[in-house]
């Protein structure tokens, strides 16, 4: 038993690897995927503010060496760790589970994305997951009567922690709340979060400017991975909170990261030896995934395209006398190339007038259209106004 937990660390690690060979070949221009990325690595690089993180993300984010391969390396230890922690997790439930659904959450598209950018959702996961494990431990225990029980204990404080790193992951303890079908511990976690409701409910609503609100993407993910909403499969369980936030998910792709580590945990009755063509669908969906996540990882923006956008922007911005005005957090990629860059990081609290400035802003923004395009990549566009 022992000899093959090694190996399916050995495999869980290679693949991890290799999955993680595109971003160490990314040049230091687009060194990391999504601009959420730069907002972090200009704080770690620059001490530029953080304008929408707690102390809590500033001091983990503090602590992180201003070497690029430095923070590769540990993003891949972290994501390493991530897969072992969810293996452990799923051999809980049933033994000789684990790897394959450790290799379907590194290799799920969209959800994959996580291990790939450089933000609190990566430093985050781990608490998630172990909270995870500890709640599987209760639901899988012979007495499940303690109101103080130390499983869910320990499950609500791993939780905590991964919220305070990753603010999005409260959205867990309403999931967590139906696995535990309904502890009271966790139905007190969850009363907290009343006052917050209103919040809440708005961070669910899509925005299609934002890359990860785009809900349509959504599908794609559900039917990849649909086998395991099948009723022979699908684990009793969980299927309460998979249902709910399977909906959720196609109103905000971004709810992903919560339901994927839990659709995931039916994989336990997934057998493969019960059927040639089963094993052979599920091996090829899983490499069909892993080289989508691999080619993601390589294409995704921001790219040398985006690059040279910013760079025009400044020609243009110093040829026409015009202000740049670059949409949110693509601010922060142009900081990390050494532009000055205004009303970045978040959505500006007060609509921002695009007349007479130079516009670097995303595909999907309506208010370019009676602007004169300059240029396009295939995730920004560059006009003046």
């Amino acid at each position: 038993m022992m000899v093959k937990r090694a190996r399916d660390y050995l495999a869980m690690i290679l693949v991890s690897i290799l999955f993680y060979i595109p971003m160490f070949i990314r040049t230091p221009n687009f060194a990391f995927l999504g601009n959420d990325s730069y907002y972090f690595l200009n704080y770690i690089f620059y001490q530029t503010q953080l304008h929408v993180s707690t102390f809590i993300q500033e001091s983990l984010f503090g602590l992180l060496p201003a070497n690029i391969l430095v923070l590769k390396l540990i993003m891949l230890l972290i994501t390493i760790l991530c897969l072992i922690i969810f293996y452990e997790t799923v051999e809980t439930i049933k033994k000789n589970r684990g790897l394959l659904a450790s290799l379907f959450l590194l290799n799920t598209f969209w959800f994959s994305w996580i291990f790939m950018k450089l933000e609190d959702d990566l430093f985050g996961l781990p608490f998630v997951l172990i909270s995870l494990y500890f709640l599987v431990r209760y639901l899988y225990k012979t007495d499940r009567t303690k109101l103080l029980d130390l499983n869910i204990i320990m499950s609500l404080a791993f939780l905590f922690i991964g919220v305070l790193i990753w603010n999005y992951a409260i959205y867990f303890v309403i999931a967590f709340l139906f696995i535990s079908q309904f502890h009271k511990l966790y139905i007190f976690a969850s009363l907290t979060l009343i006052p917050f409701l209103p919040r809440l409910i708005i961070a669910i609503r899509p925005n299609l400017l934002i890359s990860e609100n785009q809900p349509l993407k959504a599908i794609i993910v559900l039917c990849l991975i649909g086998f395991l909403y099948f009723k022979k499969v699908r684990l009793k369980e969980t299927w309460l909170a998979v249902l709910v936030f399977s909906c959720l998910s196609l109103i905000n792709i971004k709810l992903i990261y919560i339901l994927v580590p839990i659709l995931l945990l039916s994989f336990v009755n997934v057998d493969l030896n019960e059927s040639l063509k089963i094993r052979n669908t599920i091996i090829f969906v899983l490499v069909l995934l892993f080289s989508v996540a691999v080619y993601q990882n390589m294409i995704t923006y921001p790219t040398n395209k985006e690059y040279e956008l910013v760079s025009i922007a400044q020609e243009y911005s110093l040829m026409q006398n015009k202000e740049i005005y670059f949409n949110w957090s693509v601010g922060y990629f142009a900081i990390w190339h050494n532009f000055d860059a205004k009303d970045f990081g978040s959505v500006p609290a007060l609509e921002t007038d695009y007349k007479n400035k130079i516009i670097v802003t995303t595909k999907l923004d309506k208010k370019i259209k009676s602007c004169e395009i300059i240029k396009k990549s295939k995730w920004l566009t560059l006009a003046s106004c």
